[in-house]
């Protein structure tokens, strides 16, 4: 079932194009989540509320696009 008239074979064209599909996937936007979430924890351990080993750990968990995955 379709959710988003992004996701729509019928309507696709007329509200995305590939640039914005990229910007869009749900990798995509899970990988921007997760910057923020680094991003908050670089700024805790920063304020002392976590340990800047935790902060590093999440930063070095986000995953990298580009990397290339084992076959």
């Amino acid at each position: 079932m379709t959710v988003r008239l992004t996701e729509s074979a019928m309507y696709r064209h007329a509200w995305t194009t590939p640039s914005l599909d990229a910007i869009l996937a749900e990798d995509a936007r899970l990988r921007t989540w997760l910057r923020i979430l680094a991003v908050l924890a670089d700024c805790q351990a920063r304020l002392g509320i976590i340990p800047g080993a935790a902060a590093t750990a999440i930063a070095a968990s986000i995953p990298n696009p580009t990397a290339r995955k084992p076959s």
